[in-house]
C-alpha cells in the first residue's frame, strides 16, 4: 500500500511526535510502521524548512521522492506544514528512525538519501541544511563511507566518483572494485524489495546504483593507470 495511503487518516491528528508514540509498538516491521512513515515525513518537512521556509521546489522534491498520489495531495500538504511547525526537534525524529533500524544501516542511508534530494532540489545546500544532513548522518550512526557516498555528491571530478563509491582519492583498484561489487549486489532492485522499501523510496534507491556504476567507470582510467 503506498505511504500516503498507510497515514492518510491520520493527517488531522494534531501533535506529531505524540502521534509517532502512539504507533511506537506496533508488530509490524519496521520499515511497514505507521510509526515510521510519520516519522520520516515529519523529517523530511523539518529537512525542506531548516533555511527559513520550505520553497516550491522542496515541496514537489517530497512528493515526487514519495509519490504521492493527487488525490492524496490537500492530507499532505497539510501533514506537511503541520511537521515543520513542530515544536520537536528534528534530532527526536531521526533518532527514533535510528532506533527502529539499528541494525539495518542500508535502511538509514535510504533515509538520507531522500533527505538530501530534497535539500539539493532547490540549488546548492547552505549552511543549515548541510548541518542538518550532517547530524542526520551522526544520530544514525552511519560509517564513514556511507556518509561519503550520500554527503558528497557536490564534489567534482574523480573526487565525486570516489565519493559514489564511498572511498578516499586514490583507493586502489582493487578497493575500487570491492566497493563497487558490493554496492551493485546491496542495490539491486530484487535486494532493495526484499529489504523492504517501500514503492515510492525505490526510485532514490535506483538512482544511486546509476551513480554507483556511472563512477566505476568514470575511475577506469584510474585504475588501469594505476595497474600499469
Amino acid at each position: 500500500m503506498p505511504l500516503w495511503s498507510r497515514v492518510r487518516a491520520f493527517f488531522e491528528h494534531s501533535g506529531v511526535l505524540d502521534l509517532l508514540d502512539v504507533f511506537r509498538c506496533e508488530s509490524k516491521p519496521p520499515e511497514a510502521s505507521v510509526a515510521f512513515t510519520i516519522a520520516v515525513v515529519a523529517l523530511g518537512a523539518k529537512m525542506a524548512g531548516v533555511d527559513g521556509r520550505a520553497t516550491d521546489p522542496e515541496r514537489a522534491a517530497f512528493i515526487e521522492a514519495f509519490q504521492v498520489a493527487p488525490e492524496d495531495l490537500p492530507g499532505v500538504e497539510r501533514f506537511f506544514a503541520q511537521a515543520q511547525s513542530d515544536p520537536a526537534g528534528y534530532e527526536i525524529y531521526a533518532r527514533r528512525i535510528a532506533e527502529m533500524f539499528v541494525d539495518r544501516p542500508e535502511f538509514l542511508e535510504d533515509v538520507l538519501a531522500g533527505l538530501v534530494h530534497i535539500a539539493r532540489s532547490d540549488g546548492e545546500l547552505d549552511g543549515r541544511e548541510a548541518v542538518f544532513l550532517e547530524t542526520v548522518a551522526d544520530v544514525f550512526g552511519l560509517e564513514a563511507g556511507a556518509r561519503r557516498r550520500v554527503l558528497r555528491r557536490d564534489e567534482t571530478g574523480l573526487a565525486c566518483a570516489y565519493a559514489a563509491l564511498g572511498l578516499p582519492r586514490g583507493a586502489s583498484p582493487e578497493v575500487v572494485r570491492e566497493a563497487w561489487a558490493r554496492l551493485v549486489r546491496e542495490n539491486h532492485p530484487d535486494r532493495l524489495m526484499g529489504r523492504g522499501l517501500p514503492p515510492e523510496a525505490l526510485r532514490i534507491a535506483t538512482e544511486r546504483l546509476s551513480a554507483v556504476n556511472a563512477a566505476y567507470e568514470a575511475l577506469k582510467p584510474a585504475r588501469l593507470e594505476t595497474t600499469r
